[in-house]
C-alpha cells in the first residue's frame, strides 16, 4: 500500500483536536479562554468513534477465507497475463467454490 493508514490515523488524532482560532490557543497575547470552537460539536457527532471502528477493523487480520480469496485472485490475474486460460477457468471455479463454502448453508 502506498499511505499507512495507522501512522496517519495516529498523527490525526494526537495533534491538536482545537480549531487554530480556539480561544485556549490566545496566549501569550491575550489570556487563554475556554473552548470555543467546535471541538464539543465533533466529539458529539460520534465521528471520532466511527474512526475508531474503521482503523480497528483496518488492522485485524485477515480471515483464511480473505486469505485464499486474495490468492486465488493473484493466481487468476497471472494467468490472464500469461495468456493461460485454462488456468484463468480454473481459478475462477475455486473462487466459486470458496465462496460457496464461505456462505452460509454452503
Amino acid at each position: 500500500m502506498g499511505t499507512d493508514v495507522g501512522k496517519e490515523y495516529n498523527a490525526a488524532r494526537t495533534r491538536s483536536e482545537h480549531d487554530s482560532d480556539c480561544s485556549i490557543h490566545n496566549e501569550p497575547a491575550y489570556p487563554a479562554g475556554a473552548c470555543d470552537c467546535r471541538l464539543a460539536a465533533r466529539k458529539d457527532s460520534g465521528i471520532y468513534a466511527a474512526f475508531d471502528a474503521a482503523y480497528a477493523d483496518y488492522k485485524k487480520e485477515p480471515t483464511d477465507y480473505e486469505k485464499n480469496r486474495a490468492a486465488y485472485i493473484e493466481y487468476l490475474l497471472m494467468c490472464v497475463r500469461l495468456g493461460d486460460w485454462h488456468g484463468v477457468s480454473d481459478a475462477a471455479n475455486d473462487l466459486r467454490v470458496l465462496e460457496a463454502r464461505e456462505k452460509p448453508g454452503g
